[in-house]
């Protein structure tokens, strides 16, 4: 945007009275405005990144594409359902245990369980195994990218994800 570009040595000229123009005092301008150039090239640097991750949403198409661009692997590095399938163990009540087959934490198939009604209200227990952490997507990196940014990706990966969503890096 053109509102935020500077010409530095314009600027130092412009400083300068114009009778007093020589390079000794360009020097001693440009000397005393090098911290405000620094400060300038961050706050460009940062304004960047902001519009990038702007450009993105939360849904895992555009978090692939911000990842493959950020990190210039072209289509490199991809994302996926974890399609996880864990067998765990429902306690119906202390001496009834079924075994149920959950999907990514939820119950698949309620007719194995015996429904417990209680002033017309359907009680059930279950016991979830608190070790058993299921993600909700892999983000598949390869394995040279993932040796040098891997801290890098996990940060620009948060970013992108809803909060209570879970995601793990795999290499391949």
């Amino acid at each position: 945007m053109k509102s935020f570009e500077v010409n530095w040595d314009k600027f130092n000229a412009q400083l300068s009275p114009i009778l007093l123009r020589k390079k000794l005092l360009f020097a001693f301008l440009k000397a005393t405005t090098a911290p405000l150039w620094t400060i300038y090239r961050y706050f460009i640097a940062n304004r960047t990144e902001t519009i990038f991750i702007l450009r993105y949403d939360t849904s895992k198409g555009n978090l692939e594409r911000a990842l493959n661009i950020r990190f210039e692997t072209g289509t490199a590095i991809y994302v996926v359902n974890s399609d996880v399938y864990i067998d765990e163990t429902v306690y119906l009540s202390e001496t009834e245990i079924v075994h149920i087959p959950f999907y990514l934490g939820a119950i698949t198939d309620l007719t194995s369980i015996k429904r417990q009604y209680i002033d017309d209200t359907l009680y059930l227990d279950f016991y979830i195994d608190a070790k058993t952490v299921i993600d909700d997507f892999i983000i598949m990196v390869p394995l040279a990218v993932d040796a040098v940014f891997h801290d890098e990706i996990v940060r620009f990966a948060q970013l992108f994800t809803l909060p209570g969503f879970r995601f793990r890096i795999q290499t391949y």
